[in-house]
């Protein structure tokens, strides 16, 4: 039996893959530069090898766990756990092991988390989503240990954010919107306390509506607020009220809907099927999030499609560049989105 197969080691890999030692060495750790080609080949002879590198004996030789914490709201939701996926697709080929907890959307539990899993010495952590509150970090983090947020806030500017910029991808799908003719376009989202993307989101429907000359109407808005707890997904029930409210003969003053999210604009089908509504004849619908059920809801969702694996693939690659102190650039922070356009839209 060959036992290269059952456990390689980096000189297995390095001959796989025609490199030197040094060259899997650095592409592994990202010290140095290693050309992208490279680096493809050296992961794909790694995944299909099985290959994992030796915690143990680095954590003996460096004093440090090869742990890395991670706290996110909710598991049970592709938004999160497909970033999720990404940092450890990443962290696994260098060689870390995840410590994965829930919060729940509450910041007590956060909290608590993060002083357990610290006990552990963890390496660094990741915040995946949640509120704005992160000031309780530097009274735990004694350690001065590595924090990088992946689509979180942080009003002191103190910890790198790999994320989206929720502004501008809202202004564009709304901008798509008036440029398929659509003269009266409404907003629905949360407004909750601590959320800066619930406000950046309607900020960037406020910047296209004035853009496009319009002056901003709040009866156009569908806003709700939630409590800490909330997961923010449930929005029928509240649309629902809307339409019956507003909706009198089939009529609402605006033809086109943004909705803060993929969940909200599904609710939001569903109600106004429910009061009698064409999607997309009446009204024209987008979201937010690109989720699996956007593609297959029926009428399919016009959506803004987020890099949620890539997302988690830089949130683990700044991670290890602090760790090597290496430079960190604004191309390693801000991802760009994608408008998907489907049967949930139409021209006017």
């Amino acid at each position: 039996m060959d036992r290269s197969k059952i456990n390689p080691n980096i000189k297995d890999i390095a001959k796989i893959a025609n490199v030197s030692v040094t060259t899997v060495s650095h592409a592994i750790s990202g010290k140095r530069h290693v050309s992208e080609k490279t680096k493809e080949k050296i992961f794909k002879i790694i995944k299909e090898n099985d290959y994992s590198p030796n915690v143990v004996a680095r954590s003996l030789k460096k004093k440090e766990s090869g742990i890395i914490g991670v706290i996110t709201p909710v598991l049970n939701n592709e938004f999160y756990s497909e970033i999720i996926e990404g940092i450890e697709e990443s962290l696994r080929l260098k060689g870390y092991m995840l410590v994965i907890n829930i919060s729940h959307f509450n910041i007590t539990k956060e909290k608590e988390h993060f002083r357990k899993i610290d006990s552990l010495f963890i390496d660094g952590l990741i915040l995946v989503g949640g509120f704005t509150e992160i000031s309780y970090i530097d009274e735990i983090n004694k350690r001065n240990i590595p924090v990088v947020l992946a689509l979180r806030e942080d009003p002191q500017n103190k910890y790198p954010i790999v994320s989206i910029d929720f502004k501008k991808s809202i202004s564009n799908i709304t901008d798509f919107l008036f440029k398929s003719g659509h003269e009266n376009i409404g907003y629905a989202g949360w407004l909750r306390e601590g959320k800066i993307t619930d406000r950046k989101t309607l900020d960037g429907y406020i910047e296209s509506v004035k853009k496009n000359g319009k002056k901003f109407n709040k009866s156009l808005l569908i806003a709700h607020t939630a409590s800490e707890d909330d997961q923010g997904h449930n929005f029928y029930q509240f649309i629902d009220t809307y339409l019956k409210q507003n909706g009198n003969n089939r009529k609402l003053n605006f033809t086109a809907l943004v909705c803060q999210n993929d969940y909200i604009a599904i609710d939001a089908i569903n109600a106004l099927k429910k009061n009698g509504f064409n999607v997309p004849n009446d009204i024209s619908i987008t979201g937010f999030g690109n989720i699996a059920k956007s593609r297959y809801h029926n009428p399919s969702l016009t959506t803004i499609a987020i890099p949620r694996k890539k997302i988690g693939r830089l949130s683990a690659e700044v991670f290890i560049k602090i760790i090597n102190k290496n430079n960190i650039s604004d191309s390693d922070l801000l991802l760009e989105t994608e408008i998907i356009q489907r049967d949930s839209t139409r021209q006017l």
